[in-house]
């Protein structure tokens, strides 16, 4: 039976599954993949109920059940443009079900992002170069994270195709990045700490875990609860991998000692640039994109700092999620994109993940209190960046939930 002779029923049920499963391979946190559906299917005169968790999809589509397993995935900017702008035409009458159907099974067909691998590999490595600047690090030690950062591609692409391997993938880079960082600082005066964290930045997990206190505030708990589980152990493997690595270059090494220098005060823009530059190209954002990213990454950035200078560290971040928000869905409006275009890459400046490395890294060599301490910080960061995102779009929200 081909596509025209398929009937409508049947036709539209296969619309609403594989739209369900291009949401969730872009990377949409689960409130808003129901919110999205639940708008199309009003449009379309479905009756339709979405249950959505990270590894999972059930949709009832008129009296009938469909379950999906599914994987978590990472967040696939062009991608969500595409199946957004889809289900718009979808709400506004503009596509028959036909149609959406055929143009559906054309995004699935695109499975390569917008950028060649080397140019993913070079992101990733200057993301990391960039992430040591901004945590102060001198200019050795963003050399160093880049460097580190990709080899660890590399190794994580091994790694992916064996699932045996992949389960243990975070653990395993951690400690080998943790490795060469401490036996590199035994030739340079540098903070191999640091080093490690803004070589792993992009595998810690702080927008999985902003993502899923947002899915809980939104009442979403199993989804968040799941999400939130899955990211705490990607921290604890991250952590106890860092502190064996560490502990194995100081029983080989012993580090230099001397002053640690700290990032030049002008360095500071240029590295804010080529981080949203290169987050954007590692979250497969369209290129008519790039600089309204970049315009994000400098808002979150500048407005975070002014606040926590004002209000201080627990309430700074909300207020910077607020305004980053706000500009994001007004972008959303005036260019009708999903606001998550220029939300998602911005947050990812704010998210705490860094604090609960640390956080990980402390519990594993014994510092209880110091690491209770970090996870404490690490929750009220998030919960401050949650609620500053849903006062935003209480105050000014986008005209679609994406």
């Amino acid at each position: 039976m081909n596509e025209d002779s398929m009937p409508q029923s049947s036709a539209t049920t296969q619309l609403i599954v594989g739209l369900a499963r291009a949401l969730h391979e872009s990377g949409v946190p689960s409130h808003r993949l129901e919110d999205t559906l639940e708008a199309v299917c009003r449009a379309l005169g479905v009756d339709v109920a979405v249950f959505a968790t990270p590894t999972s999809l059930m949709l009832q589509v008129d009296g009938q059940t469909h379950m999906l397993r599914v994987s978590p995935k990472e967040n696939n900017l062009s991608r969500l443009v595409a199946v957004d702008a889809l289900g718009a035409a979808l709400s506004r009458n503009r596509r028959t079900v036909e149609q959406a159907l055929r143009r559906l099974k054309l995004i699935e067909k695109q499975k390569e992002g917008p950028y060649p691998a080397p140019v993913m590999g070079i992101a990733l490595a200057l993301s990391s170069a960039m992430a040591a600047l901004l945590f102060g690090g001198p200019a050795i030690e963003a050399l160093l994270a880049g460097s580190l950062a990709g080899l660890l591609s590399l190794l994580s692409g091994r790694m992916a195709r064996n699932p045996h391997h992949a389960r243990i993938a975070h653990l395993v880079s951690g400690t080998l990045i943790a490795l060469l960082a401490g036996l590199a600082s035994a030739f340079w005066p540098i903070s191999p700490e640091r080093v490690a964290l803004a070589a792993l930045i992009i595998s810690v997990p702080g927008l999985t875990l902003t993502t899923a206190i947002a899915e809980l505030a939104n009442g979403h708990l199993s989804a968040g609860s799941a999400r939130f589980a899955g990211g705490a152990l990607v921290l604890l493997q991250l952590g106890l991998g860092c502190a064996l690595g560490l502990n194995m270059a100081g029983a080989l090494l012993d580090p230099m000692l001397g002053p640690v220098a700290e990032t030049p005060t002008w360095l500071r823009w240029p590295a804010v640039l080529a981080a949203g530059v290169s987050f954007a190209v590692l979250f497969q954002a369209r290129k008519a994109d790039l600089l309204w990213i970049v315009m994000a990454s400098i808002i979150a950035i500048e407005g975070t700092g002014m606040a926590v200078e004002l209000l201080g560290p627990r309430v700074g971040p909300g207020i910077g999620a607020f305004v980053l928000a706000v500009f994001s869905n007004a972008q959303a409006r005036t260019r009708d994109l999903p606001a998550s275009v220029t939300l998602v890459p911005g947050v990812l400046l704010l998210v705490p993940g860094a604090i609960g490395f640390r956080s990980m890294q402390a519990l594993s060599q014994s510092q209880t209190l110091d690491g209770l301490s970090a996870l404490v910080e690490m929750m009220v960061v998030a919960a401050a960046l949650v609620g500053g995102l849903l006062a935003a779009n209480a105050v000014f929200p986008p005209r679609r939930p994406l």
